[in-house]
């Protein structure tokens, strides 16, 4: 909403980002994907547009917006999220159209829709190095080089309070492997 509610920040937005982050529609993966394929592939440049948006700044709510969006944007969670949320929507769009379509037939529908959950398993299972590795990429580029993002995930990772187990409880079925950052991350977030 930021770059919408003005002009002036919107010509910025389009002279440092290609393809211009529009305003999703609630009723189409298409546009859905369209954003988020902006922000999967121009994050630098959407920083760069903020970085000059919040040097003109002149009004404090404007600006406490800018940090507030800068902060979370330039997280290591973030960009894997957006990875990871581009590619679902990436696969999920194409059975969208078909569902859509006025001339539609349900045996291709069925198959397309259980593709889509063998995609969806399929990925679960196997493709979260994939998009782990994918925002490394990012974060590297960045942070010019540097592991500073992926670091500091990895240390506020470690930081979150545990779950208190019962005295009933089983210590080997109730825990599950979270010993590392990623494993955390995949257990939370991506698998469930």
């Amino acid at each position: 909403m930021l770059f919408f509610s003005s002009v002036k920040r919107w010509a910025i937005l389009k002279k440092h980002v290609n393809n211009v982050v529009k305003y999703p529609c609630n009723t189409r993966w298409e546009s859905k994907i369209a954003s988020v394929r902006v922000v999967r592939y121009e994050l630098p440049r959407i920083l760069c547009a903020l970085a000059e948006v919040g040097e003109g700044c002149t009004d404090s709510k404007s600006a406490a917006d800018i940090s507030g969006i800068n902060r979370s944007i330039f997280s290591f969670e973030f960009i894997l999220i957006t990875i990871i949320w581009f590619e679902v929507l990436s696969r999920a769009n194409p059975v969208s159209k078909v569902l859509q379509s006025t001339d539609m037939i349900i045996d291709i529908a069925v198959a397309q829709l259980d593709s889509l959950v063998s995609f969806m398993k399929d990925f679960r299972n196997t493709d979260f190095t994939k998009c782990l590795d994918s925002a490394k990429e990012v974060a590297l580029q960045l942070t010019h080089g540097s592991n500073a993002l992926f670091d500091k995930w990895q240390i506020d990772c470690r930081r979150l309070t545990r779950r208190p187990r019962f005295f009933e409880e089983d210590p080997v079925q109730s825990t599950t492997d979270t010993s590392s950052p990623q494993k955390k991350f995949e257990v939370e977030v991506f698998v469930t």
